[in-house]
């Protein structure tokens, strides 16, 4: 019974050298920012220009109006410009210009609608760099909270040939930058009186 005894300290003895090494490693890691939320984008402050690589984006300002089922539409007001020789469109969607968050622990939203130079009808900013109006909506379930700030994220983008196998010919085209960093922006938010 005593060998027995023994020979199970002894099985246990690497389980807790290994145990302690994980609660070690963790430790550092935890102690060094590891587990810390991702601060690797940059910021800008509102009103400033963020090249975005496809487009250059100004974002002043947001607002927050909820509809009459709670949904919420949030929209960024600010200009966009082109600085490339071909008209481009602000790209929607996951994997896009913009996101916004309305506040800590809140899911975020990703560019829904644009209005562009004050109306919806215009869906591409002209080449040459003149700024125009940009109207960035996203929409938000309801039971979202907002507060008096909302922070935007803007996402860059390269002029590449992202095709498996060369299958389009290398033909160039914007898409998501994985190797930039973003850049967020805090920016001030007006709460709309609830739409009728």
């Amino acid at each position: 019974m005593a060998d027995g005894q023994v020979a199970g300290s002894q099985g246990r003895r690497p389980a807790l050298v290994v145990l302690a090494a994980v609660i070690a490693v963790v430790a550092l890691v935890w102690a060094l920012g590891g587990f810390a939320e991702r601060s690797d984008y940059a910021s800008a402050q509102p009103g400033q220009e963020i090249d975005a690589g496809n487009l250059v984006f100004v974002l002043d300002d947001a607002t927050a109006q909820q509809d009459e089922t709670g949904e919420w539409t949030v929209i960024v007001h600010g200009t966009v410009r082109n600085p490339h020789d071909e008209t481009l469109a602000p790209v929607q969607g996951d994997a896009g210009n913009l996101a916004v968050v309305p506040a800590r622990g809140e899911r975020s939203a990703v560019l829904s609608s644009v209005d562009l130079g004050g109306t919806w009808r215009r869906s591409v900013v002209p080449p040459g760099g003149l700024p125009v109006d940009l109207a960035a909506g996203f929409s938000f379930p309801a039971g979202t909270t907002f507060r008096d700030t909302v922070v935007a994220g803007v996402f860059p983008f390269e002029y590449t040939d992202n095709s498996v196998l060369g299958v389009s010919g290398g033909q160039k085209t914007w898409n998501p930058d994985s190797q930039a960093r973003g850049t967020t922006v805090t920016l001030p938010l007006t709460i709309l009186p609830a739409a009728q």
